[in-house]
């Protein structure tokens, strides 16, 4: 076991030889004010007792241990009950932030003079985890609460939580108590009160002396002190070195030298009385005797002789005991090298000085352990051997011996190593192994634009898909590309001076939802409007991208297109999704920019379609025909343009409008064999049309024109003279039919044409 490091400051005198398990921490009789602290309502005291080394945790536990307590009421104003508790205090701090307390728990009811109690608890932690065990060093103070129906006793609200009860501290104080405080480890039994619990008063001071002043040569003399105030006598034999200590109203001695000092004292360590003097003239009755040669050892765990030095025997560094220390009932602490030399000390005439023990103290021989640390795999570089114990603590808290092998360290946890101690040798000095902390964990993070990480990785740095880090590929000094939706996990690498670090974890978010648009084929425009987040191009790799206006976007037949949502500080761009646009249908034709007779065509739709008909050609001055798949036959009307064009959803799964075929349909008319000659034209649409009908005069027709619609038996169903190039005809009373229409200009030109109702 490992030197204790603290030195015994105070000793209670008069304290039997306990145990080493448990220790007196207090008994005192005194008198509590209600004006002695601030709160009132608190004892407190400062000093150790008898407790063997400021580390309560080891060799033996006293933290986990019981402590032993007696009250004892001597006087009280009143029998107002109450009760007792014991509590450690660590930290002063007023705030709460750093104070540390410890308290047992509460005694039974006191109340008045002669009221006691006597019970052991343990003492647990009450206020930021409690006290340090392991270095009561830093105690700020020891002390005893007094209870009053569930409260503490204080005089505001910082002592206590019901500061109104301080308005009865008349009731309590002044308080005379007696204090008794002691603590057992651990695994061990309490030795029992009858070692603690003596009585305990401080005798008054002698009074009137009598006896005989002038005693025989060797005689056996006996004299009587009266205590003050009127108290009784008692009997007083003066021993050796005229000390007197009494548990009995009478003791008789032999007197043994020639004057001294009577003292009333008693043996539980409560004080002496103040002292009288009594001077006598004695001859000395004995024949010297050398008294015995005393045998100290050496306790090599604790580095101090195996035994307390009592005041009786005196200690020097020197063989002719130059400059001689008394003991103090403790035992004395040695320096590994430096021999001590001892002797009991003579007893007046009759006991001689004894001769001198020479304790031969060898100086450290073990060599002091030198570790060094492998930081890749986080332990001793060298094996601990058994021979060798650690600890983490400088106090050499809870030691652990070595087992041969390396000991696995903890970055930032310092250890302590040193060569045990064995039966005949000290343990080594310590060394302190200086384990320093992990270095800061890597905290990369993402650029969303280029989907790698925002800064390159350097060369020490590590990353693996999975936490264990397994397979780990060391950065490059760049940055590294990331997969949206996985997790890299990145560390510092561990090298010859350096742990590895902590995996920083570094979650990649998913893409956003791909976009999805559709085609108006009417409106030629996307059905949906495009949103300020969406970009679009012509280019599937998103190159040179427009921005969405939160409208429509219009089309351009044949031009495909490509949207994803654009990328943000904290989200990656979406997948890109492709919106095929169609081409327009082509409508081939044989047929020229004039014709004189009806004409047939094709439509290419460019993809497979169905659902062509007939009324999905528009035309004007002209009849359209379906003669299969997708071939038309077109009629020409009258005279003049004739146009055709695919309406737009005419097939599914769709289709954007063709282009218009435009051509001029003549009638051939003669003014002798074989001449042609043109005309003018009237175009009528549509055809076939349901309630309005429309006429457009072109060419050289000359204003105004006389137009009949005659319907199948030549009958005129509308007669009209046209002022207009354009006239818009309403024919909605008109029955479904074929009817002609004749019209003639004002040169007498005449104009004739089919149009059918539906």
């Amino acid at each position: 076991m490992k030197k204790i490091l603290f030195i015994i400051l105070i000793c209670l005198s008069g304290m039997p030889a306990i145990l080493s398990q448990e220790f007196l921490l207090h008994d005192k009789t005194y008198t509590w004010h209600a004006d002695d602290d601030v709160c009132g309502g608190y004892s407190y005291w400062y000093d150790h007792g008898n407790a063997p080394t400021m580390n309560w945790t080891y060799p033996y536990d006293y933290q986990n241990g019981l402590f032993y307590y007696y009250f004892e009421i001597i006087n009280q104003p009143s029998s107002a009950p109450f009760q007792l508790n014991f509590c450690i205090w660590a930290d002063r701090s007023t705030d709460g932030t750093t104070w540390q307390e410890s308290c047992g728990y509460r005694s039974s009811v006191l109340a008045g003079p002669g009221s006691s109690a006597q019970f052991s608890s343990p003492v647990l932690p009450a206020w930021n985890g409690g006290i340090d065990w392991t270095d009561l060093s830093k105690l700020w103070r020891y002390g005893i609460p007094l209870w009053v129906n569930g409260h503490n006793m204080g005089n505001g609200p910082f002592c206590t939580d019901n500061p109104e009860e301080w308005a009865n501290q008349a009731l309590y104080f002044p308080l005379v108590l007696r204090v008794v405080v002691v603590a057992v480890a651990s695994g061990h039994n309490f030795s029992g009160w009858s070692n603690y619990l003596g009585g305990c008063s401080t005798p008054a001071q002698p009074g009137a002396i009598s006896g005989n002043a002038n005693p025989t040569q060797g005689a056996s003399e006996t004299y009587s002190i009266s205590a003050v105030s009127g108290a009784t006598s008692y009997t007083w034999t003066l021993p050796s070195g005229w000390t007197g200590t009494s548990t009995t109203s009478s003791i008789t001695t032999t007197v043994g030298s020639n004057s001294g000092t009577i003292y009333v004292t008693a043996n539980n360590g409560c004080g002496a009385s103040t002292a009288r003097s009594l001077a006598v003239t004695v001859g000395v009755g004995c024949t010297p005797t050398q008294l015995p040669t005393p045998t100290y050892g050496i306790n090599y765990s604790y580095e101090r002789t195996d035994k307390a030095v009592p005041a009786t025997d005196e200690y020097s560094y020197s063989s002719n005991m130059s400059g001689a220390v008394s003991g103090t009932g403790s035992y004395l602490y040695l320096t590994p090298g430096t021999d001590v030399y001892f002797r009991t000390k003579a007893s007046g005439d009759c006991y001689l000085a004894s001769n001198i023990q020479h304790l031969v103290v060898p100086a450290r021989t073990a060599v002091t352990p030198a570790y060094t640390i492998n930081y890749v795999n986080e332990r001793t570089n060298e094996n601990v051997s058994t021979t060798v114990a650690y600890s983490t603590s400088p106090s050499y808290t809870s030691p652990v011996n070595g087992t041969g092998a390396p000991v696995t360290l903890t970055p930032g946890q310092d250890l302590y190593f040193w060569v045990k101690e064995t039966a005949s040798s000290f343990a080594s000095l310590t060394q302190h192994l200086t384990v320093p902390a992990r270095p800061s964990t890597p905290a990369f993070t993402i650029n969303y634009q280029t989907e790698s990480t925002a800064t390159a990785v350097p060369t020490d740095c590590e990353y693996a898909n999975n936490a264990g880090m397994t397979s780990a590929v060391s950065g490059t000094g760049s940055t590294i590309p990331l997969t949206p939706g996985s997790t890299l996990y990145f560390r510092k690498k561990a090298t010859s001076s350096q742990f590895v670090s902590a995996v920083q974890t570094l979650v990649i978010p998913v893409r956003p939802a791909t976009p999805a648009y559709t085609v108006n084929y009417s409106i030629e425009h996307t059905a949906e409007s495009i949103p300020v987040t969406v970009e679009y191009s012509a280019s599937a790799d998103m190159s040179a991208p427009n921005v969405g206006s939160g409208s429509t976007l219009g089309l351009v037949p044949g031009t495909d297109l490509y949207f994803r949502v654009k990328y943000t500080p904290s989200s990656f761009a979406s997948s890109v999704f492709l919106l095929s646009v169609d081409q327009r249908p082509v409508l081939t034709t044989a047929a020229t920019d004039t014709v004189n007779a009806g004409f047939t065509a094709a439509i290419d739709f460019h993809q497979s379609v169905t659902g062509f008909a007939a009324d999905d050609i528009e035309v004007t001055n002209a009849t359209v025909t379906h003669t299969g798949g997708l071939n038309i036959k077109i009629d020409p009307v009258a005279t003049g343009d004739v146009t055709v064009k695919v309406v737009a959803n005419a097939v599914s799964p769709g289709n954007f409008a063709s282009d218009v075929f435009k051509t001029y349909y003549k009638v051939l008319t003669s003014s002798g064999p074989g001449i042609e000659r043109p005309v003018g034209s009237l175009l009528v649409y549509p055809s076939p049309f349901d309630h309005v009908l429309y006429l457009d005069i072109t060419r050289d027709i000359t204003l105004p024109v006389d137009l009949k619609i005659l319907n199948g038996s030549g009958a005129a169903v509308i007669h009209k003279i046209l002022v207009s190039s354009k006239s818009a005809l309403e024919m909605e009373d008109v029955p479904a039919g074929l009817y002609i229409l004749k019209a003639i200009d004002a040169d007498g030109k005449e104009i004739s044409c089919k149009v059918i109702k539906q």
